[in-house]
C-alpha cells in the first residue's frame, strides 16, 4: 500500500472520530465507509468493490462487533430480514450485516447522501429488525474503526 493512501486512510478516520464524537453520525459514517473502500480495495484488488467490501467486513466482524455492536456476531452470520428494498440477500433470502452496511448504508450514502429510510442508526446499544427497519446502534461506526485501525493503519510500510 501506497503510504500516501495510508495516510488518507488515516485522516479519514481522524475527521470520522472527530464527528462521531460531535454526534454527527451520518456524516461520520460516510468517511468510515470511504475508508472502508480503499481498505477493502487493497485487500482484494482482484474481485469486484462490492465483493471487496463485503468480504473486509465479513472478515473483520469480530472486531465490528467487539466495540461496534450489543452482540458478537461471527463471519458469516446472516437474518431474515423480509421484504427491504435495495438489501442483497442469499438464495434463501438471508443477509449478513456486511449487506445491511454494504447496501443500505454505504450505498445509500455514496450515491444519495443519506442513511437508507429502512435504517436507523440508534443512540440505544440495540440491533434489532421490525416492520421493514433495521436499528443498529450508532456505535457500530467505532466499531468499523476500530476494524480500520487493526487491520491497517500503521501496518504497512
Amino acid at each position: 500500500m501506497e503510504k500516501y493512501t495510508e495516510y488518507n486512510i488515516k485522516l479519514f478516520i481522524e475527521d470520522a472520530m472527530d464527528l462521531y464524537n460531535k454526534g454527527h453520525y451520518v456524516t461520520s459514517f460516510s468517511l468510515v465507509c470511504c475508508a472502508i473502500d480503499a481498505c477493502a480495495k487493497i485487500k482484494y484488488s482482484k474481485k469486484p468493490n462490492n465483493i471487496c467490501i463485503k468480504l473486509w467486513i465479513n472478515d473483520h466482524i469480530n472486531a465490528i462487533s467487539r466495540k461496534g455492536l450489543p452482540v458478537t456476531l461471527g463471519k458469516g452470520c446472516k437474518f431474515k430480514f423480509g421484504n427491504i428494498p435495495n438489501l442483497r440477500k442469499d438464495d434463501n433470502g438471508y443477509s449478513g450485516i456486511e449487506d445491511v452496511i454494504y447496501s443500505l448504508i454505504r450505498c445509500s450514502l455514496v450515491h444519495e447522501c443519506k442513511l437508507s429510510s429502512n435504517v436507523i442508526l440508534g443512540n440505544e446499544d440495540i440491533f434489532s429488525y421490525n416492520n421493514d427497519m433495521i436499528t443498529i446502534p450508532h456505535k457500530i461506526i467505532v466499531g468499523l474503526i476500530e476494524a480500520i485501525l487493526e487491520d491497517f493503519v500503521g501496518k504497512h510500510p
